[in-house]
C-alpha cells in the first residue's frame, strides 16, 4: 500500500473491482514477481540495443573514451 500511495480500503475496492490504473499494475507487478520484471527490463534492453544498432545510433569505444576524458578533464 506504501508503495502503490493508496488506503487499505482503496487497495481492496480496487482488487474486488478490479480498477487499477496501469501504474499501479507495474508497481504490484515488480513487488509481486521481481526476478520477472528484472528480466523483462533486461530483454527490453536488448531489444532496443538492437534496434539502435540497426539504425545506426551507436558509438564507437574510442568516441566514448574520448567523451569521459573531455567530461572528467583526464
Amino acid at each position: 500500500m506504501k508503495k502503490l500511495d493508496i488506503s487499505k480500503p482503496t487497495l481492496y475496492r480496487k482488487l474486488r473491482e478490479q480498477a487499477f490504473t496501469a501504474k499501479e499494475v507495474e508497481v504490484l507487478t515488480r513487488l509481486l514477481f521481481p526476478k520477472e520484471a528484472l528480466r523483462h527490463e533486461m530483454l527490453e534492453g536488448i531489444e532496443q540495443g538492437r534496434r539502435d544498432y540497426k539504425e545506426g545510433r551507436i558509438k564507437t569505444s574510442n568516441d566514448v573514451r574520448e567523451n569521459i576524458k573531455k567530461k572528467y578533464g583526464l
